[in-house]
């Protein structure tokens, strides 16, 4: 069940509770692959810190939103609960264990008209300034075309992948870009502020840009426009 709740409300400790436990308790037995560093103190307060932001810059109502590098999808529920009439929620991630464990996580939401769907893709290779035209699998295994536009457009995985994906963001889109310091080999574009992470991509407008603290590594945010 997916709960109605006022942005005052959303919290670091009731953040972890929105998440369909069922769900997550068979998604965890049915992929030996899980990984819990999604659950971590570090990822539920970069989400809880964003879905703030966003809500706070931009609302949601209506809303077209596109994740890339979405991982797990764990954004999703906590969105909806939020906002209940967002359109619908796209995540793209080129991992290909990603897509099923984001839907087994989201299943309640894949099943309910796919308010959200997850797809093994490059996000380079896809031009979000127009309607973005993609294949994405089915449960049976077969795959569907699709056809979607996004208002949003979030990366909260800035620092696995070469900026490119922002130039085929349109200036009306709403970009959402998370990032952070953590000196490890798959974080091969680091970036240590905002200001830079500003620079990096073009933002020209700029809604929202700050720096989260964790115990792991320092994390950038900006909201903007190009």
């Amino acid at each position: 069940m997916l709960w109605k709740i006022r942005k005052e409300e959303i919290t670091l400790s009731s953040y972890i509770y929105r998440i369909d436990l069922p769900s997550l308790s068979q998604t965890i037995q049915e992929y030996p692959n899980f990984n819990f560093n999604c659950l971590s103190k570090a990822q539920i307060q970069s989400k809880e810190w964003l879905i703030r932001q966003l809500y706070e810059c931009v609302g949601l109502s209506g809303k077209k939103i596109a994740m890339l590098g979405g991982w797990y999808g764990l954004l999703a529920q906590p969105l909806y609960e939020l906002c209940p009439d967002i359109t619908y929620i796209r995540s793209f991630d080129i991992d290909p264990d990603c897509a099923n464990i984001a839907e087994s996580l989201n299943k309640s939401l894949l099943h309910d008209n796919w308010k959200f769907k997850a797809t093994t893709y490059s996000v380079n290779n896809l031009n979000w300034k127009e309607k973005v035209k993609y294949h994405t699998q089915k449960t049976d295994g077969s795959y569907q075309f699709m056809s979607d536009r996004f208002d949003i457009i979030i990366n909260t995985s800035c620092e696995h992948m070469p900026d490119t994906w922002v130039r085929n963001v349109s200036s009306e889109q709403v970009i959402v870009a998370q990032t952070n310091d953590f000196d490890i080999p798959e974080h091969t574009n680091r970036c240590d502020s905002p200001d830079l992470l500003i620079e990096k991509l073009g933002i020209k407008t700029i809604l929202y840009k700050g720096r989260l603290n964790t115990e792991q590594y320092t994390r950038s945010m900006v909201i903007g426009y190009k």
